[in-house]
């Protein structure tokens, strides 16, 4: 089978999937919300393999970071995990939160990988 059809295999089950539940109607919107909070649960569970999985290779170059270092990379993760758990309160509430949001995401992103330029260096 080739890409092209492929494609289009993949997007009319997509479609049809989209459509079965936009005509269950009511139903439809609660079984959404259990498939999107599976979703989260599975994707967290995954950042969180990924995450130990780094730390574990990495974890004596990460114990000869300095401190400030240390802290900006651990409190930068924690700060991504806390704002992927709350995301419902923050995007439902308003635009400027929803802006908060993505401003406290990026900061944390880029501290993130401040500190994992830091780790590289060598500190012997």
């Amino acid at each position: 089978m080739t890409l092209h059809n492929t494609l289009w295999r993949n997007l009319a089950i997509v479609g049809l999937i989209a459509a079965a539940l936009t005509a269950a109607g009511e139903a439809g919107s609660q079984v959404t919300d259990i498939l999107f909070l599976i979703l989260r649960v599975a994707f967290l569970i995954a950042l969180g393999w990924l995450a130990w999985t780094v730390w574990r290779q990495n974890r004596g170059t990460f114990r000869l970071m300095p401190l400030r270092s240390q802290v900006m990379l651990y409190g930068s993760v924690v700060g991504l995990v806390l704002l992927i758990v709350t995301a419902d309160l923050w995007a439902s509430s308003s635009p400027l939160a929803s802006l908060v949001f993505f401003l406290a995401l990026g900061g944390c992103g880029y501290l993130l990988y401040r500190g994992w330029q830091e780790s590289r260096r060598y500190y012997y």
